[in-house]
């Protein structure tokens, strides 16, 4: 397999995205040139669960290319532990979405992007977030995110080593304290506000909306000039509280699933 013509391929699909691939969980078909090609990428946190990616050269699609490389990949899957597939979709009626539909993919479940113009209305006297050294950030982050979302459809367990090979600065992680113990996180990703989360016996008592006007203030500090947060569009408690702080919808993605 020529990885140099699968990025190539993948540049013309998505043009702008860039994708890192395993080869052994890629096929592709050629003859004399790069057809089309499908690959997984294990979704971490999610045992057997991997994101689907790829698609059909333009100049040979509508001639039955993808649903032959589906139909020669599919039987494989189980012998590499695959239980689930799933796929982001932005549009629910591009050919993509009816391709996949067709191979009996559901909708699995929708999430929001949500947006916030900066400056932002806000608390004139935000609490004070706190940052750790790398290791105590990092570790505190785990904990709490497993406090906070443990046992709810959303939830999606970090691994050590994806975070510590994610976090760029551990200045982006902030912590909201209780009586010195830190209750919520927010970890900033340039204009992205992903995850943020309150501990479970925590929750329901505002903390999640002080946790937030702090880190929309952090933002403005920072000279971003947009908020983003993304949210599980049946996390309604979540939705209602983005909303009142100014959030307003930007895009829905709809998360396709395929169950072996």
């Amino acid at each position: 397999m020529d990885s140099t013509a699968v990025h190539a391929l993948f540049h013309l699909l998505y043009p702008g995205q860039t994708i890192a691939f395993d080869p052994g969980r890629t096929w592709v078909i050629e003859d004399g040139r790069l057809i089309g090609c499908l690959t997984l990428t294990l979704v971490p946190g999610l045992d057997g669960v991997f994101d689907l990616d790829g698609g059909i050269h333009p100049d040979f699609r509508r001639r039955g290319m993808g649903n032959m490389l589906w139909t020669a990949v599919l039987p494989q899957l189980p012998a590499i532990s695959v239980k689930q597939i799933s796929h982001a979709i932005i549009d629910l009626d591009s050919p993509a979405t009816h391709f996949l539909r067709y191979h009996n993919f559901f909708i699995e479940h929708k999430e929001w992007l949500m947006r916030l113009p900066l400056p932002a209305p806000h608390s004139p006297f935000p609490p004070t977030l706190h940052t750790f050294l790398r290791a105590r950030a990092i570790q505190t982050f785990l904990t709490l995110y497993d406090q906070s979302f443990g046992g709810r459809p959303w939830y999606q367990p970090y691994h050590l080593e994806e975070v510590t090979k994610t976090l760029a600065d551990p200045a982006d992680m902030l912590f909201l304290l209780k009586t010195e113990q830190p209750i919520g996180f927010a970890w900033l990703r340039g204009e992205m506000i992903e995850p943020v989360g309150i501990v479970l016996e925590e929750q329901g008592q505002g903390y999640g909306r002080l946790l937030l006007q702090a880190a929309i203030h952090e933002l403005e500090k920072r000279g971003v000039k947009q908020a983003q947060i993304g949210v599980w569009r049946d996390n309604e408690t979540a939705v209602r509280l983005y909303q009142s702080l100014g959030f307003q919808r930007q895009q829905t993605i709809t998360y396709l699933a395929y169950n072996l």
